[in-house]
């Protein structure tokens, strides 16, 4: 007889590479023992406990994907669009949580290149605001 590993801990070793953990450091996260996903143990289902921690710790997981295999690995997130600033914070935030380690400095930096360059822009826009308001006052 053929055994097949668990799907719900396949899908969580998917994540974990994703994210580019190690998996040490994904399982004391969760003050979970590693050892649940090696050898026999890789083949026997997952707690609801555990799941629960999962989907808590990891809010960008789908929970869809994660205990059925339907969707995408991340949650879609509703995002009100606040201030630049706090724009440019919940960017941030959401490139942390979806994007790989390794890639992630690197978008961090182009978002605050684009950030800086809005900045210049509206500093623009401001000037030609109050020349234009001048011109009214002037005209007027």
């Amino acid at each position: 007889m053929v055994k097949i590993k668990a799907p719900i801990k396949e899908r969580i070793l998917q994540f974990i590479d994703y994210k580019g953990f190690s998996k040490k450091y994904f399982f004391e996260n969760l003050g979970v023992s590693a050892s649940n996903f090696r050898s026999q143990n890789l083949y026997s289902e997952i707690s609801g406990d555990v799941i629960a921690k999962i989907l808590s710790q990891y809010p960008v997981i789908n929970p869809d994907w994660l205990i059925m295999g339907t969707g995408g690995m991340l949650r879609v997130l509703d995002v009100d669009i606040p201030e630049n600033n706090d724009l440019q914070v919940k960017i941030l935030s959401m490139v942390d949580a979806y994007t790989a380690p390794e890639h992630a400095q690197e978008l961090r930096d182009q978002i605050a290149i684009v950030f800086d360059k809005l900045a210049k822009c509206e500093a623009e826009r401001a000037k030609y605001l109050d020349k234009l308001e001048r011109i009214e006052k002037a005209l007027g």
